[in-house]
């Protein structure tokens, strides 16, 4: 369950930074407290964060629909330090091509202003296996439902940036959207 949080956290930190937020930091006001717990927890503790084992040039791409619209994505990784790792996001929708770049810190900044937390479902999770071409990747597959939406996603340590696929349902079981992996790589 760990390796999910991460994984929802990268999803976060990466919405946050590519939106210009990120930069509010705070200490932590218990870090005797803090260090307790670690030494408690060391076997629970979550993996170091994924996107630490991208390499410049390792890409993935993507098809996305919604609303009766097909969108090409392709993330590719152009640079990469002790500290965050940088990827360009290439999107074309409706024959257009736009390119943005995204910076995800691999430890995410504390928060100071962060609202109220907000009582969430428990995704089901299962393994499962996923052919995209002539390749099969193992997967963990979260199904959550939240507001009459099901969200089934399907991530992947196999794979760059760890999508493989989501797909979102209204209440009566049609399909809303869907993301699918379409290949991925490297340029080394």
């Amino acid at each position: 369950m760990k390796i999910y949080k991460a994984i929802l956290c990268i999803g976060a930190v990466t919405a946050m930074v590519a939106c210009g937020g990120g930069d509010t930091t705070t200490t932590d006001p218990m870090p005797e407290k803090k260090a307790e717990k670690t030494e408690e927890k060391k076997e629970e503790a979550a993996p170091a964060n994924p996107m630490m084992s991208l390499n410049v040039g390792d890409w993935a791409s993507y098809t996305s629909t919604a609303g009766g619209m097909t969108t090409e994505m392709k993330n590719t990784v152009t640079a990469k330090d002790d500290m965050s790792i940088t990827y360009d996001v290439a999107t074309t929708m409706m024959g257009t091509t736009t390119t943005t770049s995204v910076n995800v810190p691999f430890v995410a900044p504390v928060a100071t202003d962060v609202p109220a937390a907000v009582d969430m479902p428990t995704p089901v999770t299962t393994d499962e296996d996923v052919t995209i071409g002539d390749k099969t990747v193992k997967c963990k597959k979260m199904t959550m439902d939240t507001a009459g939406m099901v969200t089934e996603s399907w991530t992947s340590m196999d794979v760059p940036f760890m999508t493989v696929r989501t797909i979102t349902k209204d209440a009566a079981g049609a399909e809303v959207s869907k993301m699918e992996l379409t290949g991925w790589g490297s340029a080394q």
